[in-house]
């Protein structure tokens, strides 16, 4: 078999060892067929329709675009392949014309004609111009429309399950999740669905559903009753694909992913893609929990999703006080601001008031504690805003456009528009194979170019680890002269990982500056300087990083300028923080006393007074804030040793 061999039923990839020259998921769907179906001429007409197209072909039916003249209008016709016609596939044909006949439900296709043409069943439908959610994916990657879409995918299976003939799907896929021209979702497909007898939703034999997506107690027979839980669990299956990228299990032939269906947990979803919520997260994974713990119905399915997204808590959670009102925050988001703005101004004010009416000694002790709490405060903003550029990054690197450029002609268009989308807030940005040579650059600065290789680069020779250690999670790199312009930037990378396997990395450069983001570091009005440290990188000719701190914002810093933080030395500071070594924790918050040194010497020229200075760590990131306000004239009384007390 050619390495380049696709399924004839659903054109995807095939592995060499294809049994039936089928994939595995339409080997399972059509029962183990012995042979490939023979793919025969597009006919002219059927039943009076005029053929114009295939729109595609599945496990026992294929669909075409047909037109009605009677009515003049196009519809999407489909039919039993030819050579199923004595099979039990035309039962199931003929059960689904049967069944969506009978449906008039919101998000569900339903039927505009049916008939048979020499023995062979066949049925007409709205023309789904939108494609399939398998051609989609791509554009329900954000966790917040996967989450809108699949509630609206989990109401349309409620109400199939509370219809009067209640009916199951058993076959819930991205392939069967339609969308028309207004990009609105149907559910389509009921070949295999199950409408319940008196006494419930009795087993049929046969091997049914798509294993990648089908419940544990639907693919083996002696796991009791089928249920609405049975579609949950396709539903669970299909979020997670969204989240993740990939279904929740996979395995080397349908024997093995349906051992791991059955026995293994899947991976959480935050290991693969971090801006997922812990919410959002606990919800894919109950949906997707043994058959008696799962959620029992679509519709409970569908409520958690909406309360995820409107930030209100999830019932399959407990949280504590705080995380009750961290959620309250975000659901009102204006007045928390308000709130918490005020408790920072009266905290503030209260320390200002008590230090003037205090001693000398005791104000400036006021005065650290408040310079601690200002450079924490400073630190978690710089960290929410890391945070922000690595979701942006990690999007990316999921985009097949922009895998697809690891292959682009190092000698033809470096800048090619499939960059352009990811670009703001970024100053440029690079795709690297996985050697570490460019194969596509866009940047702000038109005309610009890059040198050919970056694999000397901490942000490349990370991502590489990363895709080892937390596939599609990105890396804060250490600062670095940019080659370019001279400048001190700082990249974030994510690993390229199409079909699962390390290809190069997306990288997007930062060039720091006063305003970090959205989050502004120095207050000009204020009476304190904030500044953003980050280790440095070596340079392309250098054989190891530079062991300084080097600011990539402050006030004082002109254009090319470089300074570094010489004291406290950067082995103190290692020492008091300990070293950042594992980058799947990097945007963790740490819970670490911040330094405070008295009688700072700020080394940018034009900063040289004295100051009292507290230093925090950004996150596991490596980077540092230093948060500076200027000591009163007169002696010192009182010394803070760089190193906080154990």
């Amino acid at each position: 078999m050619s390495l380049d061999a696709t399924c004839p039923y659903c054109s995807e990839p095939l592995p060499p060892d294809a049994p039936a020259g089928m994939c595995p998921r339409c080997l399972f769907a059509a029962g183990a067929s012995p042979a490939p179906p023979a793919l025969p001429a597009l006919p002219a007409a059927i039943a009076g329709y005029a053929i114009r197209d295939v729109l595609g072909r599945g496990g026992f039916g294929v669909v075409y675009l047909a037109y009605q003249p009677q009515l003049e209008r196009e519809v999407a016709l489909k039919m039993l392949r030819y050579e199923l016609g004595d099979s039990g596939d035309a039962e199931r044909f003929r059960r689904e014309s049967a069944l969506l006949g009978k449906l008039e439900l919101p998000n569900v296709v339903r039927i505009l004609d049916a008939g048979i043409v020499d023995g062979h069943p066949y049925f007409t439908m709205p023309v789904m111009r939108g494609g399939t959610l398998r051609d989609r994916l791509a554009e329900f990657r954000s966790p917040q429309r996967a989450a809108a879409l699949m509630t609206v995918i989990a109401r349309a299976v409620h109400a199939l399950h509370q219809h009067p003939l209640r009916i199951l799907h058993r076959d819930l896929k991205p392939e069967n999740i339609l969308f028309d021209e207004r990009g609105t979702p149907y559910i389509s497909d009921l070949g295999i669905a199950k409408a319940a007898s008196q006494d419930g939703w009795t087993r049929g034999t046969g091997a049914l559903g798509c294993p990648s997506y089908v419940a544990p107690e639907q693919a083996f027979l002696d796991q009791g009753e089928l249920t609405p839980a049975a579609d949950v669990y396709s539903l669970g299956a299909m979020l997670y694909e969204l989240l993740t990228g990939r279904p929740p299990h996979s395995g080397a032939s349908v024997e093995d992913l349906l051992r791991r269906v059955a026995l293994e947990e899947p991976v959480p979803p935050r290991r693969i893609a971090p801006e997922v919520s812990r919410d959002l997260e606990t919800v894919c994974l109950h949906a997707l929990k043994r058959a008696n713990a799962r959620y029992s119905s679509a519709a409970e399915l569908a409520d958690e999703l909406e309360r995820v997204n409107e930030h209100r808590p999830i019932r399959a959670r407990r949280y504590t006080l705080l995380g009750r009102v961290l959620r309250w925050g975000r659901r009102h988001p204006v007045p928390a601001l308000a709130l918490l703005g005020a408790a920072v101004l009266g905290v503030w004010v209260l320390v200002l008031t008590r230090s003037l009416s205090s001693a000398r000694s005791e104000r400036l002790q006021r005065l650290a504690s408040a310079n601690v709490f200002t450079a924490s405060a400073q630190a978690g903003a710089a960290l929410f805003q890391l945070a922000e550029y690595a979701r942006q990054v990690e999007r990316a690197a999921r985009d097949p456009e922009v895998h697809a450029l690891v292959h682009n002609d190092p000698d033809g268009d470096l800048a090619p528009a499939a960059l352009a989308r990811h670009m703001p807030p970024f100053d440029s940005l690079l795709v690297l194979d996985a050697q570490g040579a460019s194969r596509a650059y866009a940047t702000q600065r038109p005309g610009s170019r890059v040198p050919p290789n970056f694999a000397f680069r901490d942000y490349f020779k990370q991502a590489s680890h990363v895709a080892e250690r937390c596939p599609g999670q990105a890396y804060v790199s250490r600062a670095f002269r940019s080659e370019e312009d001279g400048k001190i930037k700082f990249g974030i990378s994510a690993p390229l990982l199409p079909a699962g396997a390390w290809a190069g990395a997306f990288v997007a450069i930062i060039q720091a500056d006063s305003v970090f983001g959205e989050v502004m570091l120095s207050d000009p009005d204020g009476d304190h300087l904030t500044s953003l440290l980050g280790p440095r990188d070596r340079d392309r000719n250098e054989p190891l990083p530079s062991a300084d701190f080097t600011f990539l914002v402050h006030d004082g810093l002109r254009d090319r300028q470089e300074h570094v933080l010489r004291e406290p030395s950067p082995d103190v500071l290692r020492k008091a923080f300990g070293e950042a070594r594992d980058p799947c924790d990097q945007l963790a918050l740490r819970k670490v006393q911040p330094v405070t040194v008295w009688d700072y010497r700020d080394p940018v020229p034009g900063f040289d007074d004295r100051w009292l200075a507290t230093i925090a760590p950004v996150g596991q990131t490596g980077f540092l804030v230093v948060v500076q306000v200027r000591l009163p004239d007169g002696p010192i009384e009182r010394k803070i040793t760089p190193v906080p007390s154990k």
